[in-house]
């Protein structure tokens, strides 16, 4: 993984080059839901929000 030089919300995140696009069904809440599906960890159905993911992840 390649991180975006000087692209942060803050000192401790960092955005990552990727390809494919996001829109307004397919967020980046959807993108790392499918990461923990593919991994076999809890996951939603479908979260275009953050809450469906932190609701199995407190």
């Amino acid at each position: 993984m390649r991180p975006v030089p000087n692209l942060h919300y803050n000192s401790r995140d960092a955005f990552y080059y990727a390809k494919g696009s996001l829109n307004p069904f397919k967020t980046c809440n959807t993108w790392i839901n499918s990461g923990l599906k593919n991994s076999k960890m809890k996951a939603c159905l479908w979260t275009p929000f953050t809450q469906g993911i932190f609701y199995h992840y407190p």
